[in-house]
């Protein structure tokens, strides 16, 4: 009866031992998991932060640098460090510009309980890739356009700074002096334009639109609207705001263009958006402004290729 009784302690031991080792192998791979979820976040979030400094040209160092300064911040931001960082990789090379990021991060989890059984831990690697795509379809519109031939041959000659977005009373076209009717509905004339350029309009404006274009020069709501846009930028006060040199994504001087064709001369087509920054206006309402890149994120797009490339107006996707 006692060898018996001894025999059951026995069993009873070596099965709680099983017990203990299995339940702390299960904590340390649920660390694993664990560690493996924070890595995949910050290689997004890195991912994420270098894919909106996209496109690059491949011959940009300073550039390059300054994304790679970006990655390490975001991974830095989520708990890790530039020792954990073991790929920052540009690619998609189009028209000698970068239009992809792949991040790779790395750590080791030292086990606690598989120690004992001769496991010391695992390395766990994550990685997330982001692409541009070419954005075909915006809201917060300002109510303004530039005509996709003479910007991209501004663009190629490296002259798409400080141009005229909106002509004042002694040029413009046919009566078109670069105001859009956004919505289309007629009646609303200065009145909506004003407000537009002003805050921004709130619906959707597709590649493909066609849309009406407002007559007249507009002066005095293009200064009103113009004015009260620019003013209310608060960034870098010293240097008197935003420009094309620095600024802030979200500042209200950085607006989406329309890229058109005409259709007769009372209507553009939409062929895609560009970013800009405003940079002035003159007392014959002609509003001057320069071409930046920006990149946004969540908005629907398309692949990017040679030619809108050149548009500068970019969200991020993140691929497998």
């Amino acid at each position: 009866m006692n060898r018996e009784s001894g025999q059951t302690v026995i069993i009873a031991v070596v099965a709680l031992v099983i017990v203990i080792v299995i339940a702390g192998l299960v904590i340390d791979f649920g660390m694993v998991h664990l560690k493996s979820s924070e890595l995949q976040n910050a290689a997004d979030a890195a991912a994420y932060a270098g894919g909106y400094l996209l496109p690059i040209k491949t011959i940009d160092t300073t550039a390059i640098t300054e994304l790679n300064d970006k990655v390490t911040e975001y991974i830095t931001k989520n708990g890790y460090s530039a020792a954990d960082i073991s790929t920052v990789e540009l690619g998609d090379v189009i028209s000698g510009r970068y239009t992809s990021l792949r991040v790779v991060v790395d750590d080791y989890v030292s086990y606690t309980f598989g120690q004992t059984i001769g496991l010391d831990g695992k390395e766990v690697s994550k990685e997330a890739k982001i692409r541009i795509e070419t954005v075909t379809r915006c809201t917060d519109m300002v109510p303004l356009g530039t005509s996709a031939d003479a910007y991209l041959a501004a663009a190629a000659a490296n002259e798409a700074q400080n141009i005229i977005i909106k002509y004042g009373s002694s040029d413009g076209t046919i009566g078109f002096f670069g105001a859009i009717d956004l919505d289309g509905v007629k009646g609303g004339g200065a009145a909506d334009f004003e407000s537009w350029l002003t805050y921004g309009y709130n619906g959707y404006i597709n590649v493909g639109d066609v849309l009406p274009v407002e007559s007249g020069n507009m002066s005095g709501a293009t200064i009103d609207g113009f004015t009260s846009r620019y003013e209310s930028c608060t960034h870098f006060p010293d240097d008197g705001g935003c420009t094309a040199e620095h600024y802030v994504l979200d500042c209200p001087r950085v607006v989406i263009l329309i890229l058109y064709e005409m259709e007769g001369t009372k209507a553009v087509k939409v062929t895609g958006f560009v970013p800009f920054i405003l940079e002035g206006i003159n007392g014959t309402g002609e509003i001057i402004a320069s071409h930046i890149d920006v990149s946004v994120y969540d908005f629907d797009s398309v692949a990017v290729d040679e030619d809108t490339i050149e548009f500068g107006f970019f969200t991020p996707v993140m691929v497998d």
